[in-house]
């Protein structure tokens, strides 16, 4: 065997003892955790706040029955006309009064499995946006007067959340930020700053009351309360408690 036969067999076997001894090193090290950074924690929390609606949005349906279409007409196009001069009267801007298209329904009875006609049933929605909610008792008791049957749904809401919502949002950070802190001590470290914030909004809370035929006897009516919250997921940077 030759000097340069020997030098390469020994050149081979140190390469081999060098590439099993990386890969001892490897198995050796600790697997990773996904992505999850150790030096941070995650929260999710929430805030709320309450406020008194200021506006309400009315439903009314004027409706006729009968058997002479061209007279249902024009008793809905009266009634409908008067409505809305009433609202004017009131202040309600005309913008605020939003009048549907006149709906025409044939009626029937039905006797033995037979269909027999009973006439036309004519209506038309009219809904409105009162921003005053003290003129909301007597913009109903005028509907009466002029001929309104049927309240088909009444809405309290807020016109503009904005400042609840900062609230609630104010409320749900600081909440976060004591979970933050109180998850942190049980790893023997504190919160250095904040990483990372996203907000998860709850649509605006409303007061349905369902639907109603007009009474004669008046009655005072309260808006109550509503409830808007928020939601935040938060993550914070930790760092050493000493």
């Amino acid at each position: 065997m030759t000097h340069r036969t020997c030098f390469f067999k020994l050149r081979l076997s140190l390469t081999a003892l060098g590439l099993m001894a990386v890969m001892a090193l490897v198995g050796c090290m600790p697997a990773p955790h996904g992505n999850i950074d150790p030096d941070t924690v995650h929260v999710t929390a929430s805030g709320s706040a309450v406020g008194v609606p200021d506006q309400a949005n009315i439903r009314f349906t004027v409706r006729f029955r009968g058997d002479a279409l061209g007279d249902l007409q024009a008793n809905t196009d009266r009634v409908t006309g008067q409505l809305r001069d009433v609202l004017l009267e009131h202040g309600v801007p005309r913008e605020h009064i939003q009048s549907w298209q006149l709906q025409i329904q044939p009626r029937y009875n039905y006797r033995d499995g037979e269909a027999i006609f009973a006439g036309y049933e004519v209506s038309r929605v009219v809904q409105v946006t009162l921003a005053d909610l003290n003129l909301f008792d007597r913009v109903i008791d005028d509907a009466i007067d002029v001929g309104v049957v049927q309240v088909d749904s009444i809405r309290f809401s807020i016109a503009d959340p904005t400042a609840l919502y900062a609230q609630a949002r104010e409320e749900a950070v600081r909440q976060a930020h004591e979970k933050a802190n109180e998850l942190a001590k049980h790893s023997s470290r504190r919160i250095s700053h904040l990483l990372r914030i996203t907000e998860q909004g709850d649509a605006p809370a409303h007061m349905d009351m369902a639907p109603m035929r007009m009474a004669m006897e008046s009655s005072v009516t309260e808006p109550g309360q509503q409830h808007i919250s928020v939601s935040v997921q938060v993550e914070f940077a930790l760092r050493p408690a000493r």
